[in-house]
């Protein structure tokens, strides 16, 4: 990986980190306005808080796994596969920032998924 290609990347990270804390920010603000009722079924506004808790998870996941992207971008594996050590396409690691596999090794976890789910197996 080129010293471009790695600031180029890691400043794709930073922005992208950027924006989930924003809308972590936005949808806790957001949640915070809303009390809840009584009863069930859900009412729009129990829906709406759900929704927004969800949002502030999936978020709070991605920069975890942002943030182990940023720490792997500082090592000398940077740009390689973690189970390969094979180079990432550029294109896959801009697309993709916290992805540290290349297509290979995803291909193969993911008929080895399929295969576990087919047989039952853990």
């Amino acid at each position: 990986m080129t010293t471009n290609e790695h600031n180029e990347l890691r400043e794709l990270i930073e922005l992208r980190i950027e924006f989930l804390q924003a809308l972590i920010n936005e949808n806790i603000q957001s949640a915070g306005q809303i009390q809840p009722e009584q009863g069930w079924p859900l009412s729009p506004k129990e829906e709406r808080q759900s929704v927004e808790e969800k949002v502030i998870e999936t978020a709070q996941l991605e920069i975890l796994e942002l943030t182990q992207s940023l720490v792997w971008l500082e090592t000398d594996q940077a740009g390689r596969c973690e189970q390969c050590g094979s180079p990432i396409d550029m294109y896959k690691l801009k697309s993709a920032p916290a992805n540290r596999c290349c297509e290979s090794c995803i291909e193969q976890k993911c008929i080895e998924l399929a295969c576990t789910e087919q047989t039952g197996e853990q």
